[in-house]
C-alpha cells in the first residue's frame, strides 16, 4: 500500500467548499469523479455560461485546472500545481475561477505556467 500526502475524498472536500465561492461568480459543478485504481485521483468539472472548466487531481498532491471557452474551444487557463501548499492552490483555483467567469479576458502568458513544488 503507498502512503500518500493526501486522500482523494479530503481533496473532493476541499473543491465542495469552495461551492458558495463559485456559485457567486455563475458557475455550478456539473461532475465529481473519484477514481481508486493505480494512483488515486479525480476530477471535477465545472460549467459557466460561455466556458467549462476542469480541476483533476491526484492524492500525490498534483492538480491540473484547465478553462475551455464554448464557443471557440480555446485554452483561457491552464495551470499546474504540483504542491499542496495551501498559497499557492488557493490562489490557482482563485484564478481558474475568475477565468471561467470571464471568457474574453486576455490571459497573459504568466496564467498559463506551472507553480513549483
Amino acid at each position: 500500500m503507498n502512503d500518500y500526502p493526501i486522500e482523494v475524498e479530503t481533496i473532493a472536500s476541499w473543491i465542495a467548499s469552495k461551492e458558495a465561492l463559485w456559485k457567486g461568480m455563475g458557475i455550478s459543478l456539473a461532475g465529481l469523479k473519484q477514481n481508486f485504481k493505480h494512483v488515486p485521483s479525480g476530477c471535477a468539472d465545472l460549467d459557466c455560461f460561455q466556458t467549462m472548466g476542469r480541476v483533476s487531481f491526484w492524492v500525490t498532491g498534483q492538480f491540473d485546472l484547465e478553462v475551455l471557452r464554448t464557443s471557440d474551444g480555446q485554452i483561457t487557463f491552464l495551470r499546474h500545481v504540483q504542491t499542496l501548499n495551501a498559497p499557492s492552490l488557493d490562489v490557482a483555483f482563485t484564478k481558474f475561477l475568475n477565468a471561467m467567469s470571464n471568457p474574453s479576458g486576455i490571459n497573459s502568458a504568466s496564467d498559463q505556467h506551472s507553480l513549483g513544488a
